[in-house]
């Protein structure tokens, strides 16, 4: 299994970073999401249904991070 880890700030930068990750040849199934809530949660399961990958998601208030701020 590979694994790849991004961050974004709005869910509408979610697709270029998928669609980089398929263009690697790589055809994700899960997606592990911690989100804000003041994000548009309504919109990020489509994001993902789009590419038939499945979330699991959970609220993060910031306190998980990719060594980012």
């Amino acid at each position: 299994m590979k694994s790849r880890v991004f961050s974004v700030t709005s869910v509408e930068q979610i697709k270029p970073h998928l669609q980089d990750i398929l263009q690697e040849g790589l055809a994700p199934t899960l997606a592990i999401v911690f989100s804000s809530i003041t994000h548009d949660l309504k919109e990020l399961p489509i994001v993902f249904t789009k590419y038939d990958i499945e979330v699991f998601g959970a609220s993060s208030s910031g306190e998980i991070t990719n060594d980012e701020i």
